[in-house]
């Protein structure tokens, strides 16, 4: 019988979930991103932390980017996703 890994629980299940419904955006945007660099970015987020929203936009970065062509259009859904604070 397969053994099972336990489900890990984020310290901050909204913030997980913004994190989640972001990189859906990304997608739609062009960027490829499967749910493993999803999961990979929930974690960074909750290990780094952020006392900044700049902390935040590079932990994010450092995740799913990695294609110089992809900069440009994370930077801009960045900026319209994470405007407003109550998705932090």
């Amino acid at each position: 019988m397969a053994e099972y890994i336990p489900l890990e629980v984020p310290d901050n299940p909204r913030l997980a979930e913004n994190i989640i419904h972001f990189g859906r955006a990304l997608r739609r945007a062009g960027i490829p991103i499967g749910p493993g660099r999803v999961l990979d970015a929930i974690r960074a987020v909750e290990a780094a932390g952020f006392t900044k929203k700049e902390d935040f936009y590079w932990t994010l970065h450092a995740c799913f980017v990695n294609r110089p062509e992809h900069r440009a259009v994370f930077g801009q859904i960045f900026r319209l996703y994470w405007r407003d604070p109550r998705f932090l």
